[in-house]
C-alpha cells in the first residue's frame, strides 16, 4: 500500500459505527471507505443490510467523497436463519439515518433479493455487497442470481467467509469462487472476501491492481487494515462519538483496582447488554456505567453462577434504593428504574453485600444499560446545576456579609449599652454618696429659684 500514501482511511471515522452494540462488520470500515474511493462507482448495492453499519459506510464514503453515485439496500428487515427474527424497530431506525443523511442518492428497497434484481439491468452494478443468509446455497444463489448485473471490472464484496460454525456456509463457496476471479481476502471481523469481475490483465484500477496483484504483499494489506480497525475502535472510545467505558470492579484485599476489573462498551442512545465474568468480591461489587457526563438507565442488573445459570442476587423496583450512588453521579426520582444523572467521569454504583455459596470462585454480572441520545442534556443538566449552585454561593455569602454587618451592629450595641450601664451605675453611686446627700438643699433651691425665674 505504499503508493497510497494518503489513503482517505487514515481520516475516515464512521457516523453509524457497532449500532446495538452489534461490530461484525466495524473491521471493514476502512477499508470500504478506501474502496469508494479509489473505484467511484456509480451503481452500489448491499444485500443484507440488517443495522446498516455497512451499507452506511458506504454511503457516507459516498457523501464525503463527492461521488456520483446511487446506492441500493435490499433487505426484508424482519430478519433470517441466522440474525433471527427482529421487530419493526430495526428497520424504523435505519429508515431514520438513512432520510437524515443520505436521502438524496440512497434508497431502500424493502422486499427479497431476487424481487430487486428485477429492477436492475445487466452490466451496471459497479459495487455489490453480499451479505444476506449465510448458508453455501443462500450465498450460491444470490452470487449467481446477481452476478450478470455486475459491470465489467466491478467489484464483489461477501462477508462472513472466515465464520466456520453451525450452517454458514460463505467460507466453503468462497474457496470455490475465489480461485476464478483476481481475489483478496481479510480476516478480521468475520472476514471479507473481494473478487474484481475482470481478468488480472485487465484491471486498469491502482488500487485494485496493488490489491490482488501477484507482486502485492497481501499480508501487509492485511495488517494496514487491521491496524485501521484497531485505532478506529480505540478512537470511538471518544465520549463525542458515543461510545462510552462500562467497568465493573471486584474489590479484594485491597480495595477497588484495576487488576480485578472488567469492561465493555455502551452506547450512546440504543440500549446495550453487558455480560462481564469477575472473582467473587470481597466486598460490594461496584460499577461505573459510563465514563462521561451522560443520563443512564439500567433496567437490569443479574449477578448469577456463569456454570449453572443460578441467580445470587436480581435488581427490582423493590430494590432500588439497596443500590448506592457516589463519584460523580446520583439518582434521578424514579419509583420503577434504575436512572442516575454523570455529571462527570466516574459515576459509581455499589450493589448491596451479596451472600454466596461456599466454593463460588466466579460470578457473571450482566445488566442492560441505556445512554441518554443527548449527551448534551447531561453538560447542560450539569451547567444548569452549576449554575445555580453559584447562585446558591453568592446568595450565601451574601448572607455571611449581612451576618458580618448584624453581628458587627450587635457589638456596637453591646458596647453602647455598656456604656450606658456604666453610666447608670456612676449615677447611681452620685446619687448615694453623702456629697450628693449634704447638697440637696442646695439643689431644691437652685430649682425653687428657676422656677421663680420662669414665673416672672
Amino acid at each position: 500500500m505504499l503508493v497510497f500514501p494518503n489513503l482517505y482511511s487514515t481520516r475516515f471515522r464512521p457516523r453509524r459505527y457497532r449500532p446495538d452494540g452489534i461490530g461484525h462488520w466495524s473491521g471493514h470500515l476502512p477499508f470500504a471507505a478506501d474502496l469508494i474511493d479509489a473505484t467511484k462507482p456509480s451503481v452500489l448495492v448491499e444485500l443484507g443490510t440488517h443495522y446498516g453499519e455497512s451499507y452506511f459506510g458506504f454511503c457516507q464514503a459516498i457523501q464525503e467523497r463527492g461521488i456520483d453515485c446511487k446506492s441500493y439496500a435490499v433487505d426484508n428487515w424482519t430478519g433470517d436463519l441466522h440474525t433471527g427474527r427482529y421487530g419493526s424497530a430495526v428497520f424504523e431506525a435505519v429508515s431514520a439515518h438513512n432520510a437524515e443523511h443520505y436521502s438524496s442518492f440512497s434508497s431502500l428497497l424493502r422486499m427479497s433479493f431476487d424481487a430487486a434484481a428485477a429492477h436492475f439491468e445487466d452490466r451496471t452494478v459497479d459495487l455489490l455487497h453480499l451479505d444476506g443468509c449465510h448458508t453455501y446455497a443462500a450465498v450460491k444463489h444470490d452470487f449467481e442470481t446477481w452476478l450478470p448485473r455486475v459491470s465489467v471490472g466491478g467489484v464483489v464484496l461477501l462477508h462472513d467467509i472466515d465464520v466456520r460454525k453451525d450452517d454458514f456456509g460463505v467460507w466453503r463457496f468462497w474457496e470455490e469462487i475465489s480461485g476464478s476471479f483476481p481475489s483478496f481476502a481479510f480476516h478480521q471481523s468475520c472476514g471479507l472476501g473481494v473478487l474484481i469481475n475482470s481478468p488480472d490483465s485487465a484491471i486498469d484500477n491502482p488500487f485494485l491492481a496493488e490489491l490482488v496483484g501477484g507482486a502485492s504483499d497481501q499480508e501487509a494489506i492485511r495488517q494496514y487494515y487491521e491496524f485501521c480497525a484497531e485505532r478506529l475502535s480505540r478512537n470511538r472510545g471518544s465520549l463525542q462519538d458515543g461510545i462510552y467505558k462500562c467497568q465493573l470492579y471486584s474489590p479484594g484485599l485491597t480495595g477497588y483496582t484495576e487488576e480485578r476489573s472488567a469492561v465493555a462498551d455502551v452506547f450512546r442512545d440504543q440500549s446495550t447488554s453487558v455480560e462481564l465474568d469477575t472473582p467473587v468480591p470481597n466486598g460490594p461489587l461496584r460499577l461505573d456505567p459510563v465514563d462521561g457526563a451522560a443520563v443512564v438507565e439500567i433496567s437490569e442488573i443479574v449477578v448469577e453462577c456463569p456454570l449453572s445459570g443460578r441467580v445470587f442476587w436480581r435488581l427490582d423496583s423493590t430494590q432500588l434504593d439497596e443500590v448506592v450512588c457516589g463519584g460523580t453521579s446520583f439518582r434521578l426520582p424514579d419509583q420503577r428504574r434504575l436512572i442516575i444523572l454523570s455529571y462527570g467521569g466516574d459515576p459509581q454504583l455499589r450493589l448491596p453485600v451479596i451472600q454466596l455459596p461456599e466454593g463460588t470462585e466466579m460470578l457473571r454480572f450482566r445488566c442492560c444499560i441505556r445512554v441518554d441520545a443527548s449527551f448534551h442534556l447531561a453538560g447542560q443538566l450539569f451547567e444548569r446545576s452549576s449554575a445555580a449552585l453559584a447562585e446558591l454561593a453568592q446568595a450565601h455569602f451574601e448572607l455571611a456579609e449581612q451576618r458580618t454587618s448584624l453581628e458587627s451592629a450587635n457589638l456596637e450595641l453591646a458596647r453602647s449599652r455598656q456604656k450606658c450601664q456604666s453610666a447608670d451605675a456612676r449615677h447611681t453611686a452620685i446619687q448615694q454618696s453623702l456629697s450628693w446627700k449634704i447638697t440637696a438643699p442646695l439643689r431644691y433651691l437652685g430649682s425653687f429659684l428657676r422656677f421663680d425665674e420662669r414665673k416672672s
